[in-house]
């Protein structure tokens, strides 16, 4: 299934300056569940919403403990 596409995603552009700026993947550990660039990408989707970034960490710790 194709991602979709928001007006908050990096472009290719943008990610090429973002991506160096990010911590390597650990080798040592399991592989990763979630592309660096879609976790990027749903920050930028969530944060302009105004939310403080507390209440937002919570709200998604909410959902994501309401779909496992």
């Amino acid at each position: 299934m194709p991602s979709q596409r928001y007006p908050s995603n990096l472009s290719d552009a943008q990610w090429t300056l973002v991506e160096p700026l990010l911590p390597e993947s650990d080798t040592d550990g399991p592989p990763e569940k979630h592309p660096c660039r879609k976790v990027v990408n749903a920050i930028l989707y969530v944060v302009p919403s105004d939310r403080p970034w507390c209440v937002t960490g919570k709200i998604l710790a909410e959902r994501i403990k309401a779909r496992w």
